[in-house]
Formats: C-alpha cells, sequence, structure tokens
C-alpha cells in the first residue's frame, strides 16, 4: 500500500483588525490563523477605498447619537475590529472639523457588535445591514490594498506647520552645503 501523501492545511481567510488612513499613509492590520500582520504605507489606495471609509460618517454620528448633520465636516479614518461574545465587534474612528479651532475633534465610537451574539448577556444591539455593509466594505477594501491592489503613485505628505511639504515625485528636499534648500 502506498504512502499517503500529506495534506495540505485548508487556507484560511484573512480577517482585518486595523483600518487607519491618515494624512500621510494607510495603515492595516490583519490575522490568517493565528499569525498576525501589519503594514503601513503610503501607496495611494483605490478611489473606492476612501469612497468607502467616507461612507462611514453616517455610522459614526447613529453610534454616538449624534444629528445627521454633524456628519458635515465629519472624517471617518478607520476601523477596529476585534472579538466581543463569539462575534466581530467594531470601533469607528473619525475626526470632525471645528469651526474655531485649527485641531480636529477626535472620535472613537463605542464598540458595537456586527451580528447577533453567540452567549447570551451582551449589552449592546447588533449595528443594522446597512451599517453592516458600510463597515464590511471598507473591510474588503482593506483586504484588496494588503493583497497589493492599490492606486499608482503615493500618499503627498501635507506639511505641519513651519514645514515644506514634500512632493512625492521629487523626494524629499535636503539642505546644501550652505543649508539652503
Amino acid at each position: 500500500m502506498p504512502a499517503a501523501k500529506p495534506r495540505k492545511p485548508a487556507a484560511q481567510p484573512l480577517r482585518i483588525t486595523r483600518v487607519k488612513r491618515t494624512r500621510q499613509n494607510i495603515s492595516i492590520a490583519w490575522k490568517v490563523g493565528e499569525d498576525k500582520f501589519d503594514i503601513t504605507s503610503r501607496d495611494n489606495p483605490l478611489p473606492s477605498f476612501a469612497k468607502a471609509l467616507d461612507a462611514l460618517a453616517p455610522v459614526v454620528c447613529a453610534i454616538c447619537g449624534l444629528p445627521d448633520g454633524y456628519k458635515d465636516g465629519l472624517t471617518a479614518n478607520g476601523a477596529y475590529i476585534s472579538a466581543v461574545a463569539g462575534v466581530d465587534a467594531v470601533a469607528l474612528v473619525a475626526s470632525k472639523q471645528l469651526p474655531d479651532n485649527n485641531r480636529p475633534f477626535n472620535i472613537s465610537t463605542p464598540l458595537r457588535l456586527m451580528s447577533a451574539p453567540e452567549t447570551e448577556g451582551a449589552a449592546n444591539p447588533p449595528l443594522l445591514e446597512k451599517q453592516i455593509a458600510a463597515i464590511q466594505e471598507v473591510l474588503d477594501e482593506a483586504k484588496k490594498y494588503v493583497k497589493g491592489d492599490r492606486a499608482q503613485g503615493q500618499i503627498a505628505l501635507e506639511a505641519e506647520e513651519g514645514e515644506e511639504a514634500e512632493d512625492p515625485k521629487q523626494g524629499k528636499l535636503l539642505p546644501d552645503a550652505e543649508g539652503k534648500k
């Protein structure tokens, strides 16, 4: 009797645990089985990535009990996914520009369940189907980014106060021997 061929382990799904967009980069963390990975990159995401994140502004308002009009000037910047009571739960992060301050108001929603819990006693009801669909769209776009499906070019770095912006095509300007750029 011939020896049995070793079995390949079944492919495990890629599970996004963090998606974050800043002015300077995209940061994504994920798990495959028990293995953890993360990437922080200046590579431009697909336009659909930004569109999916932007669609979370109304979800942030709904979770926080804010009026619908509060989404104007609110930018959803990311999502953190963890397991609670046997199901996925999400906390969304966003920032809101204020008219009388040059610093944004940073918002982090409380954890909300993405489906009904497997165990009794969970305090929070799950999100609505359309809210879950909006979050799932962000997670799907993050998976594309991780797998290399990105737009061409890099995110242009915005300058902090008193600094010159970096042109991603030119690279960072270095001072010459006299200290001039």
